[in-house]
C-alpha cells in the first residue's frame, strides 16, 4: 500500500496496477455490445430490434433460471449434506449410549457371576474343612448331618451361580451387548454341575 499522498496526485508504485486494471476494464467491454449495437447489428443481417430485444430477454431469463437452479441445487446439497451429518452424529450418540448401557449391564451381570463363584469355592473349602475335621471320626448322626448339610449349601451355592451365568449369557447374546463381549467380557459363562447330595 502506497504512502498518503496529496489528494489528486497518484504515487508511482500505484501507475503500474491501475494501468493494469484500466486494461482488464477496457478488454472486457471491447469484448461486449451494447443492445443498441446488437440491434444494428441484427438490422444488417436482417432481424428487426423487437426480435433482437425479445431474444435478449429470453437470454436474460434462461441465465435467470439456470443461475436459480444452480443455486437451487446447492442448497439441497447443503441441506441434505447437514441432515446426513446430524444424522451421523445421532446415531454416534445413541451408539455410544448403546455401549454405555450394555457395558454397565454386562459388568453388573458379570460382578454377579463372580460374586456367585467365589460363594461357591467358599462353601466347597468349608466342606473340605468339614470332611477334614470328622475324617478320624466314626460314622454318627453329627458327621452325617454336616455333611449333608455342606453338601446342600454347595448345591445352593451352585444353582445360583448356575442363574447368575445363565442371566449373564443371555444378556450377553442379546445385541448390542454381543458386539462387546470377547474383548471386555467372556462371550459365555460355562455352567457348573449341581453334584448330587451324598447320603
Amino acid at each position: 500500500m502506497s504512502a498518503p499522498h496529496e489528494p489528486g496526485r497518484i504515487a508511482y508504485e500505484d501507475v503500474d496496477d491501475i494501468i493494469g486494471i484500466a486494461e482488464q476494464l477496457r478488454a472486457k467491454s471491447s469484448d461486449q455490445l451494447t443492445l443498441d449495437e446488437l440491434r444494428e447489428v441484427g438490422e444488417e443481417v436482417g432481424i428487426p430490434a423487437d426480435y433482437i430485444s425479445r431474444a435478449h430477454q429470453a437470454l436474460q431469463a434462461r441465465r435467470e433460471a439456470e443461475a436459480y437452479r444452480i443455486g437451487e441445487a446447492r442448497r439441497r446439497r447443503r441441506r441434505l449434506g447437514l441432515g446426513a451429518l446430524a444424522l451421523l452424529g445421532i446415531l454416534t450418540f445413541m451408539t455410544l449410549i448403546a455401549y454405555q448401557a450394555s457395558t454397565a449391564n454386562l459388568n453388573a451381570h458379570y460382578r454377579e457371576v463372580e460374586h456367585h463363584q467365589a460363594e461357591v469355592a467358599n462353601v466347597v473349602a468349608r466342606k473340605d474343612a468339614i470332611v477334614a475335621q470328622y475324617a478320624d471320626q466314626p460314622d454318627s448322626l453329627e458327621k452325617r448331618a454336616e455333611l449333608v448339610g455342606s453338601e446342600n449349601r454347595i448345591r445352593v451355592a451352585t444353582q445360583r451361580f448356575n442363574e447368575a451365568a445363565a442371566v449373564y449369557n443371555q444378556s450377553a447374546r442379546s445385541f448390542p451387548a454381543s458386539l462387546f463381549t470377547g474383548s471386555r467380557f467372556p462371550r459365555q459363562v460355562e455352567l457348573a454341575p449341581l453334584t448330587p447330595s451324598e447320603p
